[in-house]
């Protein structure tokens, strides 16, 4: 062996095998790193008088956009279904950014109407051009959360497939020609990992979410068949948020690299604690396992192994209950 390695040759390729490898890891490690220090390119989107939309925006993800959009010098308008939170963030914003124009409007964008409608007359009526959309809206309606599907209420399922993906589709439909005419401008997607990974107990969810990855790509497509220049369509992907709304699918992030945290509902009979308890552990334990399983090739495995209970017990602890994100309806 000792003389195997004394080999020139030997030498030579381990040298060259040892040189590509560090070499492809840096390259991969400067890439991810990239997008943390790469410059803004918001200004590009920023004319004279630029407004930018934020749906689902007195909240988490949605307050977080608004803010930096302002921050950059947009003008911003804040949908909500609460008139009151709409004003307080409102009131917030402008006070942090007082040179900015902050409007705000109403809509529920979980009920089975015209409410994107709303919007889109808010927007005719704005004292600037409309040039960035941030379509955020979403969150899931059912109580309890985690339930299986086929013990959600009919009611329930409407109400989360308007909110995540009928308020949503809708409103891009009617503004993708402002974009167009107003452009440069951005359409951005607020996916989900729930989407991703589909989900057990939050079935309709989940779905929503894939729906609005598939809607992302294929509007990207779209703009290119189309050979649509000015409007930059963009999807994101959201592991952990921490907001005081209604649940997202936020723990998602954490849970597949091992850090289990969700956030649930305590209140109600013991027995319904029991049973939600029971929902939450299955949920991360599919997580947990799924995510073992892709990396073992073996994902059916891993199911089955949630099925019967047999990893809850290394996933469930009330002591490491944290308070995980809600996104704003």
């Amino acid at each position: 062996m000792s003389a195997l390695w004394s080999s020139p040759t030997a030498q030579y390729w381990t040298a060259l095998i040892g040189t590509l490898f560090l070499l492809y890891a840096l390259i991969k490690t400067l890439t991810s790193s990239w997008s943390f220090f790469r410059p803004s390119q918001l200004h590009r989107y920023n004319h004279s008088n630029s407004w930018a939309c934020v749906t689902g925006s007195t909240d988490g993800i949605g307050l977080g956009f608004a803010k930096e959009l302002a921050s950059n010098g947009f003008n911003v308008l804040l949908h909500g279904r609460n008139p009151t939170k709409l004003q307080k963030v409102r009131s917030e914003i402008s006070q942090q950014f007082p040179d900015r124009k902050i409007e705000i409007v109403v809509a529920d964008a979980s009920s089975y109407d015209d409410s994107y409608s709303i919007v889109v007359d808010k927007i005719k009526t704005l004292p600037g051009t409309l040039t960035v959309l941030v379509n955020n809206v979403g969150g899931i309606m059912s109580t309890p959360q985690f339930v299986a599907h086929s013990e959600i209420p009919h009611e329930d399922i409407d109400a989360i497939i308007n909110l995540n993906l009928r308020f949503g589709t809708h409103l891009i439909r009617e503004l993708l020609p402002v974009l167009r005419e107003n452009g440069p401008a951005l359409l951005a997607n607020i996916g989900s990992v729930g989407g991703i990974v589909g989900v057990p107990y939050i079935t309709t969810y989940s779905a929503t979410k894939a729906y609005v990855h598939t809607l992302t790509e294929s509007l990207k497509n779209e703009m290119v068949a189309e050979r649509v220049e000015g409007v930059d369509v963009v999807g994101f992907v959201v592991g952990n948020v921490e907001s005081n709304s209604m649940f997202t699918m936020s723990f998602a992030g954490k849970l597949m690299i091992g850090d289990a945290c969700t956030d649930f509902d305590t209140s109600g009979s013991q027995h319904e604690q029991d049973a939600l308890h029971d929902h939450v552990s299955r949920v991360r334990c599919f997580l947990l396992a799924s995510n073992g399983g892709r990396q073992q090739g073996d994902g059916v495995g891993a199911l089955e192994a949630c099925r019967h209970g047999e990893c809850v017990d290394h996933v469930w602890d009330e002591n490491d209950e944290e308070d995980a994100g809600r996104g704003d309806a």
